[in-house]
């Protein structure tokens, strides 16, 4: 049994107890949707539904909601989810979270040009947040490669290779995409080094 089913079977054993408890809820959502069983990740999304139905305003799991629809495949329904939140009360974080998950929803309904420019605004509000915001450096690593996701589906291989180059050399942290990109590009049927 590893760390993920271990930490999933003690927060269902706390979710008996207290059925209750949004934070519990939004935890087991956080923990299944990193599951690579698509059973799994759906029942994550059903946690933070569940989470959400008790508290609507809960940040965690509204932010966490949107990555669980998106890892079920359900682009349709993380792009209405996204765009219901009220961007008034969101901050540069959580727009620029938001932003990269309408972005990776509008490549899965098919308007890439669409998730560009999204994209775009994702990383604009995530270089907004202060340098020593904890979650600014993966919450930017993850709109990138969204961000270059977009690029790649709109058939602009170019400026996603250097979109990629240029934020691994402000980044070196994010060299790990370069599998992801490369990736996204072979099946593109774009060879580029």
């Amino acid at each position: 049994m590893g760390d993920l089913d271990r930490s999933v079977n003690a927060l269902r054993k706390a979710n008996r107890v207290k059925p209750d408890d949004v934070d519990i809820l939004v935890l087991m959502g956080l923990r299944l949707g990193f599951a690579r069983e698509p059973d799994r990740r759906q029942e994550a999304a059903t946690h933070l539904e569940r989470a959400l139905s008790i508290q609507p305003r809960h940040e965690a799991a509204l932010l966490a909601y949107g990555d669980a629809l998106l890892r079920s495949s359900r682009h349709q329904d993380a792009l209405s989810h996204c765009q219901s939140l009220r961007w008034d009360e969101l901050q540069f974080y959580e727009r620029g979270i938001t932003s990269r998950q309408i972005c990776s929803a509008l490549v899965g309904v098919g308007s890439p040009e669409s998730a560009v420019e999204v994209g775009f605004e994702a990383l604009r509000y995530l270089g907004e947040l202060d340098e020593a915001h904890p979650r600014k450096v993966p919450a930017t690593i993850e709109a990138h490669g969204s961000f270059c996701e977009a690029l790649v589906a709109a058939g602009h291989h170019d400026r996603a290779v250097d979109a990629f180059k240029r934020f691994c050399e402000e980044c070196p942290m994010a060299i790990h995409l370069h599998l992801r990109v490369k990736e996204q590009l072979r099946v593109a049927g774009y060879e580029h080094e």
